[in-house]
């Protein structure tokens, strides 16, 4: 069966995506979020992420190295995902507890954080690998992408703060 290159495109991107993105959405998972909860934020941002990687206007050569590069780490960042994920929801159980044991939150955090900082060197090695595919032009894109999502999700987050301080003074706080 015959793709369009342009489907060809998306699919290269949609796995791109899942990569690089994968310790941020397995964490949101952890919690339960979704589209139709408090996730929807999140899945907001998947669109905004393929039209950026649909726009760098890959070579051919390029998408055949980034492939290359998405398929050496598909199964280890796959694993280390679903571990931080595990490890999210292990500490998410452990607040939740409906005893207090500051022991149990504390070894609990502890393990998340070791289970990020493996996903995190994994991402920053696929990071590296495919910055040094990207032409100069394209890495200030994928850098100016970052500091827009990064302001993009402060702001959710200041609107949320917002409507919370808004709840507690309305409610006597």
């Amino acid at each position: 069966m015959m793709y369009s290159k342009r489907m060809l495109a998306v699919v290269v991107f949609a796995a791109l995506c899942a990569v690089v993105f994968a310790g941020g959405l397995s964490v949101h998972k952890a919690y339960g979020f979704t589209a139709s909860g408090h996730g929807g934020a999140v899945h907001a941002i998947e669109p905004r992420f393929l039209k950026f990687m649909l726009g760098l206007q890959l070579s051919p050569s390029q998408k055949q190295q980034i492939a290359s590069i998405l398929k050496s780490y598909r199964q280890t960042i796959g694993s280390s995902a679903l571990s931080v994920a595990e490890a999210k929801k292990n500490l998410s159980d452990a607040i939740h507890s409906t005893a207090y044991d500051e022991t149990k939150v504390r070894q609990a955090a502890k393990s998340a954080a070791a289970a990020e900082e493996e996903l995190a060197v994994l991402r920053a090695q696929v990071v590296t690998q495919l910055q040094g595919v990207l032409s100069v032009e394209q890495l200030a894109a994928a850098n100016q992408f970052r500091t827009d999502m990064y302001t993009h999700i402060k702001n959710k987050m200041e609107g949320i703060h917002s409507i919370v301080d808004l709840w507690i003074s309305s409610n006597g706080g």
